[in-house]
């Protein structure tokens, strides 16, 4: 009965990222609170453009936006220059209501780069009042507990999120990995599982909650993270198929956006028996 309680004491939510107005516009209408605003999603994401962050407060002014803060595709371990960009990154976009950055800087060993990191957070928690998550470049750290430990004993107050696949292509393939993350950390709720999340294989991340919730307090909000994506044709004729804009092979006549479908299918199943 105990172990029950603890489950059905759990508060499950989704994050959304999305990539354009389009995708955000879908994550809302299926339901979705809060969304990692971001671009370039062929690349990883990097840092939205101040008009499309403009036009999703100005759509959506109560969505909790999060939007991330990577001035380029590729590693992680930037230069003064790309430390430089990204904290002007962060100043215009807080001016626009935002509620927090998902950053994050390795060293070239891949450990967590501390200088560069403590220049981040000052600029986004202490000058712009911003919330933070540490992004997915926790997946590259040679000891991601390690590494755990070393952003709760510093930044416990300042980085409120650490988004992680568990080191794996896909979340669901890592849930070992996961489970020693939530049991090593300091405030569990800390850590949102993401990628390769879909309807079919949300419900085992969730069973692990659930399973781990008689022995492990989340204090809030356990949230999951997710693009929902779905292909579509674009309308656009395609005129000369030969040409390709970009570096990112495929069918550049296509589009890759969020679905409400999968969004909505999604927190049907995190919020089943939920009281």
């Amino acid at each position: 009965k105990k172990k029950k309680e603890f489950a059905m004491s759990l508060k499950f939510n989704l994050e959304i990222c999305c990539d354009s107005i389009e995708s955000v516009k879908a994550a809302v209408k299926g339901g979705a609170s809060r969304v990692e605003l971001c671009q370039g999603l062929d690349v990883g994401g990097i840092t939205p453009s101040f008009g499309l962050v403009h036009r999703v407060r100005e759509c959506f002014p109560s969505l909790h936006v999060m939007c991330l803060i990577r001035c380029r595709g590729g590693d992680f371990f930037y230069n003064e220059d790309e430390i430089a960009i990204m904290l002007t990154d962060i100043r215009q976009l807080a001016s626009l209501g935002i509620h927090g950055v998902v950053i994050g800087c390795l060293t070239e060993q891949s450990n967590i780069h501390m200088p560069h990191l403590k220049k981040l957070v000052s600029v986004a928690h202490d000058e712009c009042h911003l919330k933070i998550t540490f992004h997915r470049a926790f997946d590259l750290v040679p000891n991601q507990l390690q590494a755990l430990h070393t952003l709760e004993s510093v930044f416990d107050k300042e980085i409120s999120w650490i988004l992680t696949s568990g080191g794996a292509v896909k979340v669901i393939d890592a849930l070992q990995s996961i489970s020693s993350l939530l049991s090593s950390s300091s405030n569990p709720s800390r850590i949102i599982c993401g990628s390769g999340i879909r309807s079919s294989n949300i419900d085992s991340l969730k069973s692990l909650y659930l399973h781990l919730s008689s022995s492990i307090h989340f204090s809030s909000t356990i949230f999951i993270h997710l693009s929902a994506q779905h292909v579509s044709p674009s309308p656009a004729l395609c005129t000369n198929p030969l040409l390709n804009f970009g570096s990112v092979e495929g069918d550049k006549f296509i589009r890759k956006s969020t679905s409400s479908d999968i969004v909505s299918s999604c927190f049907q199943i995190i919020h089943k028996n939920s009281p």
